[in-house]
């Protein structure tokens, strides 16, 4: 049965997560360069083409930030963002989702950090990357012209201080929809601005005539997948 991605994270789903290698985010507190690039990847099929899907999307230089799971190393191939939240939590979206990639070098294999926001205080960490975000032309972006801009930022403030997580098994959210991938998505929600939001719905929501007449529906976001029985580990105390 096809284990595709996202998925509804419901209580009913959770179980205790099992024995097994710790995870050890190694990512660098201060600011390292990045490169920003506004781009099309492709989304679902849909009655007359495949779903424009706009990324902001942030590529760090190789080798700046990694998860370890235990002995098995997985480097950080970049970073971008959704609105609505793809993931939801007990059977509703949250306004903003950053995915983080993962990839082990010596087979490929993925894991996806999954950090979820709702609305509230400015949050300085995405800042850097957002900042940017009046400077894209959505009505140039076509899959062969992504637009790109030189910044840094601190990859460390991306993360929720609270370590617990979800994980479960499922897929990339684009194109090819590659199963396999490792998920974990923490459980603490960080705070954006409505502002912050706001301006990448704008951003990724806005007309692209250069993809020519494919579909583009609001937002980035996939729709939410058939859980298939999928069971979701949590480290979270459950009572």
């Amino acid at each position: 049965m096809p284990t595709q991605s996202p998925i509804d994270i419901t209580r009913g789903a959770l179980v205790p997560l099992g024995p097994g290698p710790a995870l050890t985010f190694r990512y660098p507190v201060g600011p390292v360069a990045v490169t920003v690039r506004f781009e099309v990847k492709d989304g679902d099929p849909a009655a007359g083409g495949v779903v424009v899907a706009p990324q902001v999307v942030v590529v760090p230089q190789e080798g700046e930030a990694r998860v370890d799971v235990g002995e098995a190393v997985y480097q950080l191939q970049s970073l971008h963002w959704h609105t609505p939240s793809e993931h939801w939590l007990e059977g509703r979206p949250l306004p903003l989702e950053l995915h983080l990639v993962h990839r082990r070098p010596e087979d490929g294999a993925l894991l996806v950090l999954g950090v979820l926001y709702r609305e509230g205080a400015r949050n300085a960490g995405v800042a850097p990357a957002f900042d940017l975000i009046g400077g894209f032309d959505p009505a140039a972006l076509a899959p062969d012209r992504a637009q790109e801009v030189a910044a840094s930022l601190s990859l460390a403030r991306l993360l929720p201080e609270a370590r617990t997580t979800y994980r479960y098994p499922g897929s990339l959210t684009t194109a090819p929809f590659s199963e396999g991938v490792s998920w974990v998505v923490f459980t603490e929600v960080l705070e954006a601005s409505p502002e912050q939001v706001a301006a990448h719905d704008r951003l990724v929501s806005a007309p692209t005539p250069a993809c020519g007449s494919r579909p583009h529906p609001p937002g980035n976001a996939r729709r939410l997948q058939d859980p298939a029985g999928r069971r979701i580990e949590t480290d979270l105390a459950l009572g």
